[in-house]
């Protein structure tokens, strides 16, 4: 029950020159609350300037934990932490970017001409007593007790969400329910070698890239499509796997602490968790060897799911296990995606099957989509 009987909260400033120290304690990305560093760029410009003119920054909103816990931070270590942040996440990342260096003031400037393009470094070199009143500038922290765990979601999604639009997904993974971890632990690298291999962001001359498709995800893109997986899992490709359904499964009461049900895909009593590790498990020996990753997309991610589905009853019903599954999978996906000088002269923009894919929350589109799969996989294996 959210009532916040037991709440309370003090109030501290912390200044940019120590924040590092401060941070010691805090996670700042716990996997419930937070949605990964999503300010851009310009953003980070705005938010540097808006310190030069002395702008009172927005408030960190921390909860402390009833005792120190352990978590893994960016780069995989594990450290111990008591404050779990709230609300605050692009804040404190903006102004370690700005403290590094990594953050530049816009180009042009009518106010401060002489700054233009600079960054902290340069500031520091140029005019050392505004480098002073940079490195001096309090952020202040709100630090909240008492609140439980449904009480910290309640908080980030409704009270501080500060009028920002949050995609569906977005709402869905503060849940505090075993589907939204088993969903967030598989789908979402907030931490270095955390999620499903399938999922993996590596990083390169410090630019992100997903190691089997051809896209870094934005807002939560595998989460949403892992949990449309689990949702065909458990209640079948004829049911529409759009946001309220997926809304109905995440709030369903028997996923809070485990996921054992009823399959109607499988036909069967199933550990939901288990059975969506094995379908991640057949896309990364579709994905895994990068063989095909300029062409993998989302639509791509979709399409081969439908085809697991699809091979798993074919080989239920004849007693057999096909090995080479990318092979088979390419084979016949490259079939379907064709967009034939028929369809172009009938002035479709691609193929059925393809359109079908972009509207994957549809039944019906699902239901075609694996019809034909189910066809060409029985004349082709």
């Amino acid at each position: 029950m959210i009532n916040f009987d037991n709440m309370k909260y003090n109030e501290t400033k912390v200044k940019f020159d120590s924040l590092k120290d401060f941070l010691e304690d805090v996670d700042i990305e716990p996997e419930e609350l937070q949605r990964g560093v999503v300010c851009s760029d310009d953003w980070q410009t705005k938010f540097f300037l808006s310190v030069i003119k002395g702008v009172k920054l927005p408030e960190v909103f921390l909860s402390e934990q009833e005792g120190y816990y352990s978590i893994k931070d960016r780069n995989g270590n594990e450290r111990l932490v008591l404050f779990k942040n709230i609300d605050g996440l692009q804040r404190i990342t903006t102004i370690q970017n700005i403290m590094a260096g990594k953050v530049r003031l816009p180009s042009s400037m009518d106010d401060y001409p002489e700054l233009e393009g600079m960054n902290y470094p340069d500031i520091q070199k140029a005019y050392p007593e505004l480098a002073r009143k940079i490195k001096f500038t309090d952020l202040d922290f709100v630090i909240y007790t008492g609140l439980s765990a449904q009480e910290e979601s309640y908080m980030f999604r409704i009270v501080l969400n500060n009028g920002n639009k949050m995609e569906p997904q977005q709402k869905r993974n503060p849940i505090v329910a075993e589907i939204a971890s088993h969903v967030r632990r598989n789908s979402r690298s907030l931490r270095a070698s955390d999620c499903h291999k399938v999922f993996q962001i590596s990083e390169t001359n410090g630019k992100e890239h997903a190691n089997c498709f051809n896209f870094v995800p934005k807002k939560m893109q595998f989460d949403l499509e892992y949990a449309r997986i689990l949702f065909w899992i458990k209640n079948g490709i004829s049911v529409s796997a759009g946001n309220p359904g997926l809304d109905t499964m995440y709030l369903d009461p028997s996923f809070e602490r485990h996921l054992d049900c009823l399959s109607v895909l499988y036909n069967k009593q199933i550990n939901l968790g288990d059975e969506g590790l094995k379908i991640l498990d057949k896309l990364y020996d579709i994905f895994g060897d990068a063989k095909y990753i300029q062409q993998t997309d989302i639509r791509t991610l979709r399409s081969a799911v439908l085809f697991i589905f699809e091979l798993q009853k074919w080989e239920k019903l004849n007693g057999k296990n096909e090995k080479d599954l990318s092979k088979l999978f390419w084979k016949i996906h490259d079939k379907l995606m064709e967009f034939t000088p028929e369809m172009k002269k009938a002035g479709l923009k691609w193929s059925t099957y393809d359109g079908n894919l972009s509207s994957i929350s549809v039944s019906d589109n699902v239901i075609k989509n694996c019809e034909q799969w189910q066809k060409l996989i029985e004349k082709e294996v």
